[in-house]
């Protein structure tokens, strides 16, 4: 790896060694591939113990030919971010879940209007049929 013959650190001291070689290895990625730049979220441990969320930025540092000769990796700080992204969240569930209350009560509204026009036809046809009942009794003579 020419990131390895140009630094004086071995590979592992700056890589993850889950995903060193992989597919995910930034340097890899960068190196190999000749991405111009990797953002990823990863979880980075504080001096006291904290895991604090960063996005590593990875970036290629080229010569004047062109090649890779460093890899610039920036971590930002991102606790806001994945706050806000866990607020989204929690409030798209919330507005999915009130959709679905909104759903089955106007299902159930429909439904109910279902059964009352039922329900006036039924009295409609039976005033329809004592309104002709009563119109021929009138057409009846009386004795």
């Amino acid at each position: 790896m020419v990131v390895e013959r140009q630094s004086a650190f071995q590979r592992d001291q700056f890589c993850n060694p889950e995903v060193c070689g992989t597919g995910n290895c930034t340097l890899k990625q960068v190196v190999d591939e000749g991405q111009d730049e990797i953002r990823v979220e990863v979880e980075k441990e504080s001096y006291d113990g904290r895991v604090i969320p960063t996005e590593l930025v990875v970036r290629p540092i080229h010569d004047a030919v062109g090649d890779v000769v460093a890899i610039s990796e920036t971590f930002r700080d991102i606790p806001d971010r994945k706050a806000a992204t866990r607020s989204m969240k929690s409030a798209v569930d919330e507005v999915k879940v009130s959709s679905e209350e909104i759903a089955e009560s106007s299902q159930d509204i429909s439904d109910q209007a279902i059964q009352q026009l039922e329900s006036i036809t039924n009295v409609s046809q039976e005033v329809s049929s004592l309104s002709a009942t009563v119109e021929e009794t009138r057409r009846q003579p009386t004795k």
